[in-house]
């Protein structure tokens, strides 16, 4: 990604791209923000599958890489090293999983 998306805009700020691993979420979720939506014949499609038939991921010529362990974000072990957290779907909080909450820049100094 280059500058102008990612610059400063009238009022808005500047969007920074993180570096660390990133989760790319699809919402195939419906609503009528963009038009009307016939609830009641749709329902009579429901449940249904949605496919997503195509995802492209822009990366940097010659840097492209598909890992939890990018140089200084590694985290697999990080994920090992707290399963609780990471593998119980009902674990929602640090303290749920009985670990300390992690510092962050933002919160503290670290």
């Amino acid at each position: 990604m280059e500058g102008p998306p990612v610059r400063p805009n009238g009022n808005i700020g500047q969007r920074v791209i993180p570096k660390e691993p990133t989760t790319v979420i699809l919402n195939v979720g419906m609503g009528t923000s963009f038009a009307y939506v016939e609830w009641l014949e749709i329902a009579k499609l429901l449940p249904a599958k949605m496919r997503v038939d195509w995802l492209r991921i822009y990366q940097p010529l010659g840097k492209e890489s598909i890992t939890c362990d990018p140089p200084g974000y590694e985290t697999t072990q990080y994920i090992k090293d707290h399963p609780i957290a990471f593998m119980n779907p009902n674990v929602t909080t640090w303290e749920a999983a009985n670990y300390a909450r992690p510092k962050n820049s933002s919160e503290n100094t670290c």
